[in-house]
Order: C-alpha cells, then structure tokens, then sequence
C-alpha cells in the first residue's frame, strides 16, 4: 500500500554483477566539505522552476544530498529533476547512470528511467518567457534534453551557440545564431544527431542541470521501488537515491481533447531538417513523440493532392493515405480530424464552391476507414468582422460535404458568427463567459496561444493548460506549433518579430524534447489527476465535487498568488486515497 503519510528511509543493498561488489547506497561523495573545497556535489530541485537554471545559477530552493523522489500514477511519464554542482580545478569527465532497482517483483527497471541533460544555448531576446523577439542581447536559457552534452557549444564572450553537425562524414559546428544564404545552402546536406544513450559530461566548475523522466506502465505494481543514479569520474563517485512511490491507481486519457498545430507533412525523399517536411522515420518519431506526451490529435496539414507513393504490393496509394496510417500506426486518435491541408475559400466563387464541396466529400470518403468520426475545415485564420462573414458560404458549402468547421478566432468572433463554428480555437487567456456562449450554441472551444510555442518556461504551460482549462469550461487545447522555423528551425535568429515556435527540435532520424513539451505533459498529466479523482467518487457524488472543485480552482487563480499546479495535484492525490481507503482500497491492477 502507498504510504501517503512519508516516504520514509528506505536502506537499500544492491549486487552489482557490472560493478562487480555491493554498493551502500550514500547521499554525497567522500570528499569532506569542510576539508576541501573542491569536488562535485548534487541538489535536487523542482523541475517546473519559474526563473531558468543556468551554469552560475544560484538555486535557494535546492535541497541538497536528498532523494530524488518521483510520484507517479500508473501509465504515467513524470519528470523530477536535479542539479550537479561542479567545483573542480580543472575539468573531470564524468559518467552518469542508473545502477539498479529494488522493489515487488522487480517490476520498476532501468529502461524506465530516462535521464537527460538540459542544455542551454543563446536564443534571441525575448527568450524564456516571450513568443516574440525583444529589444535586446542574446539570452542564455536551458531548453534542450540531450544525450549528448556536446551537441551545442556556447561562445559566451560573442554570445552566440553551435550546433553539432555532419557534412556528409566531416564534423561541422554550425553557427545557429545568424543565417546568411551560404549557411541556408548547406543546411540541406547537413546531418543532425543526438546520441541513442547517455554520453559522459566534463565539468570543470558550475552547474547542471539533469532531468529525469520515470515511465511506469498501467499493468506495474503500487508501492515504493528504490534505486541509484551513479556519478563516476576521476576518483569521486557520487551516488544519488532515487525513489519511484507508484500510486495505487492508474491515470486514463484526459477527457479534454489535447490537440497542436502540426504542419509536418509526408515526403518520402526528404532528406533535410525543418519544420515543413518529413521522411518515413522523422514522421513515425514525431508522432509518437506527440502521443507520448499526451497529445491526442495533431492536426493534418498534408495537402489534398494527387501525390502518390508505391506501397508493398506493387501498386500506389496517396501521400495523405500514407500518412493517415502513420498516425494509426503512432496511436493517434483520428475520430476528431483537424485538417488544414484544405482551407476554406475566403469569398469564393461559385465555380469555386462547386469545386471546394466536391474535394470536401471527396477527403471525407478518404479518411474514413481510418476511424474518423467527425473532420473538421479550417477557416481563415484569426479572421474578424467582414472577414468573418465573408466565409460564409463556403462554410455551408463544406458542411453540406460532410465537415465541420474549425477557425482560430478572439472573443467577438461568438457573437459574429453565432454558432456556425464547430469548434472555435480560442486566442488568449481562457474566459469561462466566452466558454459558456460557445457551448450555448452547441459548439466547442480549445485554448490557442496563451502562449504559443517559444518561451523556454515549462511552469508557464504547465499553468496555463491544465487546471486553468477546467476552471474556465474549456473543452480542449490546440497549441501552436509543434514545430514551425521561420527560416531555419534551429536558429532563433531569422525572423524580424517572432521567434521559432518549437516544442521538440528535428534531427536526421528523430527529435529532439525541451523542457517547455515536458511542462506541457505534465499539464495533461494534471487534468488527467482530475478525472481520476472523479472517477474515484461514487456515482451520485460524482456531478457535484465537480462543479464544486472547478470552483475552487477559480477561486485559486483568481488570488494574487495563486496556488500552484503541483499543490493542487497533491490534494487530489490525497482526496483520492482517502475516498478509496473508504471503500476498501484498489485492486492492485484495478483501474
């Protein structure tokens, strides 16, 4: 049984067979703190911080030689993070790894705990907590997870950041923070890899920050499992508790639709790395990346054209087919499809219409064995007033094929269109008076750019998508984007006002996380403690403590300094252990 009282000590003895030994399992290295002032030591901090952690941070909130602890639901990703404070005479490299687990049946191993470093290069003003560039210098800010520390290199005098790179077989650091055409022509031959496993680190003096992702399936036992994350290098190793307490229940899919704007689309010769365009392995590994993190229905932006590819009997079958069944394959949810490879006229034509309608059924035959319930027609984005009204007509045309309508818009886009948008996308800070109009007319509403992506911040999506949404009756989120380069997606630099929106970087062969998609999973983490609690709740209580903790949750973030995301957390999961210690626990592998 979970103990929600205390975690506790947990004194573990673990064999080694690799290390050859037993370890005792300690909180620092043996090197004295009063006695020498040099050597590396560790502290743990919260991973959704709301100023960035940087090499010369200083880290009040840090709790030096602990545990790490992660709380985790079944069929949960959850993150934890920590600090590794360097204070050597000249650089030591170090090795970082998870030495081993203890706990029942050893279901917990390694393979479920991901560690990464957070890497931090130079991004253009405006950086860590704004979509937009600013008046400014460069900013340093953490964003990447890596395996590989020396995938990006900082010039901090120039202040300006490196890529690591191959030109055909030739090692390359490639300035990414300014583009000339010379670059733009090299960057189609250029090859981008992270490494496949953790790579050792030299740190001299300073701080890094690691983070940690714990991945416990559905069918895995409760209880608290314990192990070890090792640090070697030189003559000092550091060994770091790790508790995984895995809670007696498991978390389902959200019921709030989480959905972002993906402009990937399928080509099969590609052999470059942006934002626009995707071979077989990029496309298989960003859509599994997106459902992974929680995000149930990416948009489609592949376009309705006669673009084929040959498939495995001989015969050939559209380039949008093809990618509809990389989204099956990846476990997207395409009962509700979001298209944009087909974008309703603005003022059209009757010639137009005609043929508009006939491409809208004719996508809507295409689609359907591919579980589509319902598909949706983008409008003209964020188009107001006369723009609005100007689509009318081929918003019924599309309706009459079978679709539904889909725009991104602002508060009086309600009232101009009064409940001909199926689904309004709602730009801005959610506002429950606009939710409630929307579903007065029967229609949905998803929040849109509070923010979009760019700012490095995880705490600002994690605020802002979670809880915020239930408070505000939104039914949903569409996030833009998962990836969109102005120029070149790994240069922050070439645009004159906004800067990359990117959750999760393209390489050659996959992709790359930051810890802003890690604030975004938790944010559907949180919704999805939520639903738990409710569904923890006998059925005739079940409506009310809904209505009722929804208000308390806008009660919360209408204060000053409103409660965070993670308090708000452990009192669901407190509410639901108790509700279900009432009722005489959980099955181990019950829902």
């Amino acid at each position: 049984m979970f103990n929600r009282s205390g975690f506790g000590l947990i004194l573990v003895g673990l064999l080694f067979s690799l290390i050859g030994g037993s370890l005792n399992v300690v909180a620092k290295s043996d090197v004295d703190d009063e006695a020498v002032d040099v050597g590396l030591r560790y502290s743990v901090i919260d991973p959704f911080l709301d100023y960035p952690v940087l090499p010369d941070s200083k880290l009040p909130m840090a709790r030096p030689d602990t545990s790490v602890v992660v709380t985790v639901g079944r069929g949960e990703y959850e993150p934890a993070s920590f600090v590794l404070v360097a204070k050597n005479l000249k650089p030591i490299e170090y090795s970082i790894r998870v030495v081993g687990f203890s706990g029942r049946d050893n279901e917990l191993s390694n393979q479920d705990v991901d560690i990464r470093y957070v890497s931090s290069w130079y991004q253009s003003s405006g950086a860590w907590d704004s979509q937009k560039i600013k008046r400014g210098e460069p900013v340093l800010v953490p964003e990447l997870l890596v395996n590989d520390p020396d995938l990006i290199r900082n010039d901090h005098i120039a202040k300006k950041s490196y890529l690591k790179t191959f030109v055909k077989k030739d090692l390359l650091y490639m300035d990414i923070s300014q583009l000339s055409s010379k670059n733009i022509r090299m960057w189609k031959k250029t090859i981008i890899k992270d490494a496949s496993d953790l790579q050792p680190i030299a740190l001299e003096s300073g701080i890094q920050q690691m983070w940690i992702t714990v991945h416990v399936p559905e069918n895995y036992h409760s209880g608290e499992y314990a192990g070890v994350i090792e640090v070697k290098g030189g003559a000092e190793t550091l060994y770091i508790p790790l508790e995984v307490n895995v809670l007696p229940f498991k978390l389902s899919k959200p019921t709030l639709t989480y959905s972002l704007y993906y402009r990937g689309r399928f080509d099969p010769d590609n052999n470059e790395v942006s934002s626009e365009y995707k071979n077989e392995q990029q496309l298989e590994t960003e859509l599994k990346n997106i459902v992974e993190h929680g995000f149930c229905c990416p948009t489609l932006y592949q376009r309705f054209v006669a673009k084929y590819i040959r498939d495995s009997k001989g015969g050939t079958k559209p380039l949008i087919r093809k990618h509809m069944e990389f989204r099956e394959q990846a476990g997207v949810d395409n009962s509700q499809l979001y298209y944009l490879g087909l974008l309703a006229p603005n003022n059209p034509s009757t010639l137009n219409l005609i043929n508009f309608e006939k491409q809208v059924k004719k996508f809507g035959e295409l689609v359907k064995p591919f579980g589509v319930n319902d598909f949706y027609i983008y409008a003209v984005d964020e188009a107001k007033g006369e723009g609005l009204l100007k689509q009318l007509e081929s918003w019924e045309s599309a309706k009459r094929s079978g679709a539904k309508i889909f725009a991104a818009g602002y508060a009086r886009h309600v009232d101009t269109m009064r409940g001909r948008t199926n689904l309004l996308v709602f730009h801005g800070k959610p506002n429950i008076e606009v939710a409630n109009k929307v579903h007065g007319y029967g229609n949905a509403i998803f929040s849109y750019s509070n923010p979009q992506s760019g700012p490095e911040n995880p705490n600002l999506y994690r605020a802002n998508y979670g809880y915020s949404l239930l408070a505000n009756e939104f039914d949903g989120a569409m996030i833009y984007a998962y990836q969109h380069g102005f120029g070149n997606v790994w240069n922050d630099y070439d645009h004159d006002i906004y800067r990359d929106h990117v959750l999760a970087y393209p390489t050659t062969d996959g992709v790359i996380d930051t810890i802003a998609w890690e604030g975004l999973r938790e944010a559907v983490d949180d919704v999805r403690y939520f639903e738990a609690y409710l569904g923890s709740l006998p059925d005739d209580e079940r409506k009310e403590m809904n209505e009722r903790f929804r208000q308390k949750l806008r009660l919360w973030f209408g204060k000053t300094n409103p409660v965070s995301p993670a308090e708000i957390r452990w009192e669901l999961i407190n509410e639901i252990l108790e509700v279900t210690d009432a009722q005489g626990g959980i099955s181990e592998r019950g829902s």
